[in-house]
């Protein structure tokens, strides 16, 4: 499974592509849904991942879910 956070956000270089290193069958936990959960969903979705966002209030289900990812799960206490 792989996470993304702001201080691992997609970054590419020469030997790595700008989407990071998700691949056609990871499970990738994104867990947020401002701008750089936003930039992970969709990356991962391109690559092939299946993903879970995490949202912490009903409102924000919506705006991450627009995103794509197959999952999105409100956190306990929203």
């Amino acid at each position: 499974m792989a996470t993304g956070s702001a201080w691992s956000a997609p970054r590419g270089t020469h030997d790595e592509p700008a989407c990071g290193s998700s691949r056609l069958g990871d499970l990738v936990l994104v867990w947020a849904s401002g701008g750089v959960a936003a930039a992970l969903v969709q990356c991962a979705k391109l690559a092939g991942a299946t993903v879970i966002a995490t949202a912490g209030s009903a409102a924000k289900v919506g705006q991450i879910q627009a995103l794509g990812p197959d999952w999105v799960v409100l956190r306990d206490g929203a």
